[in-house]
């Protein structure tokens, strides 16, 4: 559970530094996800997969 909460902090800061979360919330849930924004959570989830799999591997070895 710890590495759950973990990815819940992981996941609050990306938020934050999201341009995506500047826009209007309502024109990006309307409107159908541009290429560049599905690009964006691509990335934003590739990082948080490799930062899961690097703490695990940190927790794993203690």
């Amino acid at each position: 559970t710890g590495n759950f909460v973990f990815t819940e902090k992981v996941l609050s800061w990306q938020r934050k530094l999201s341009p995506l979360e500047s826009q209007p919330r309502l024109s990006r849930e309307t409107l159908p996800a541009s290429a560049s924004e599905i690009a964006h959570k691509k990335i934003v989830y590739e990082q948080i997969y490799f930062i899961n799999y690097i703490s695990n591997l940190i927790f794993l070895q203690r």
